[in-house]
């Protein structure tokens, strides 16, 4: 049966059925194909003489035609049209058994009293293709802009870092600078007016008057070598140049040699008062501690008064060797200690005294270049106590 005998008509709507672009097929009430147009068979590699009487099932591969058969007879209990873009989408079977992602529409019409199903059948393969491809474009478009935006974000973040250090260096170096010419001035100053003293009261034959001037240049020229220390372990710890290499050592021989290094340093009548808790020989890096310990007792015997006691305790307990280091000194402000460990930090009430601002901050690097922790308690005008831990090596 052809189109044009169902409708009466003659060449017009069978050249419009046969060169349709689209696979047309006309399917009775039982699933029988009763008319295919020419793109059915391209699209399927049947010939119209095998489609017409074909059930309309062994288009689908095998495993989806008995749920076909079951959407068919609902479609026809219900028929409705479906165009083309919301129709299905099924797996359809060519004659050789290669299969192609086909989009069906439906339509229906009624010959001699029966129902009859239009299918439209387009093979969206090469769309489907293009679509993914486009899909996949589309990801990989978006996760490169959201790369870039990360990147361009991380780069933001590294210029705004670059930036704010580059700040704080500027700033560093202006105290820097402003720090040095104070700290150097004071002491050459004292050191040319000392001599200058030194030769007038040798020449008239104090020496009384002479020995004074000589030790405030050996203080002048002590205090300068403590700042020239001080800026080179800065930038050797900068640099990642010290490094931890602990060795057995004999704590009663480095005790006596921190004492009498730090002895020309005490005011007059102040004191040392040492308590001992560990065992003779111990496995220390005795370079980083004297280093520790000289800065902390420095520190405690300038900003104490003279006659003060200065406290040192050393425990060794559970391979943890703890120094405490405690003074009666001025103490420092409650709301200036969370800066006490930054560069060039110093006091708002020891503005008066002279110190670069660096020792806390050498102190802190070679506690923790020695994997250990440094705490501190201090109330204004009572004192200091600070709290040294580190781990023994096994």
């Amino acid at each position: 049966m052809s189109i044009s005998n169902i409708n009466n008509k003659e060449g017009l709507y069978e050249q419009m059925f046969q060169s349709a672009t689209i696979g047309i097929l006309l399917v009775n009430e039982q699933g029988t194909i009763l008319g295919a147009n020419s793109y059915v068979t391209t699209l399927f590699g049947y010939n119209k003489e095998e489609l017409v009487g074909l059930s309309v099932d062994r288009l689908l591969p095998k495993a989806l035609r008995a749920a076909h058969a079951v959407h068919r007879r609902s479609y026809q209990q219900k028929p409705t049209a479906r165009a083309m873009g919301k129709g299905m989408n099924l797996q359809a079977l060519r004659k050789d058994g290669s299969s192609f992602l086909a989009e069906i529409s439906l339509g229906h019409t009624l010959v001699n009293g029966k129902l009859h199903v239009i299918a439209y059948i387009n093979d969206i393969s090469e769309r489907q293709k293009m679509e993914a491809s486009l899909k996949d474009y589309q990801t990989r478009l978006l996760n490169y802009t959201e790369a870039l935006e990360l990147k361009v974000m991380q780069r933001t973040q590294d210029l705004e870092k670059a930036l704010k250090q580059e700040k704080q260096l500027g700033a560093l170096k202006s105290r820097f600078v402003s720090m040095a010419s104070h700290e150097f001035r004071t002491p050459l100053s004292s050191i040319l007016s000392s001599t200058e003293l030194l030769a007038h009261y040798l020449q008239n034959g104090s020496q009384e008057k002479g020995q004074k001037n000589i030790n405030r240049i050996k203080n002048a020229v002590h205090h300068l070598t403590t700042l020239l220390n001080d800026f080179l372990n800065l930038e050797k710890l900068e640099a990642r140049a010290i490094k931890y290499q602990p060795t057995p050592t004999s704590i009663r021989e480095w005790l006596t040699e921190i004492i009498e290094e730090i002895q020309p340093l005490l005011k007059d009548g102040q004191q040392i008062e040492v308590v001992q808790n560990t065992p003779t020989i111990i496995a220390i890096d005795d370079y980083l501690l004297k280093n520790i310990v000289l800065n902390l007792l420095s520190n405690a015997s300038k900003y104490s008064p003279p006659t003060a006691p200065i406290y040192l305790e050393l425990t060794l307990i559970d391979a943890t060797l703890t120094l405490v280091i405690q003074d009666k000194g001025m103490g420092i402000p409650e709301a200036e200690q969370a800066n006490l460990f930054t560069r060039f930090f110093r006091a708002s009430n020891v503005e008066h005294i002279q110190g670069t601002g660096l020792s806390l901050t050498i102190v802190k690097r070679y506690v923790e270049l020695m994997d250990g922790t440094i705490e501190f308690q201090s109330r204004e005008g009572q004192g200091s106590c600070f709290v040294v831990r580190l781990p023994l090596p096994d």
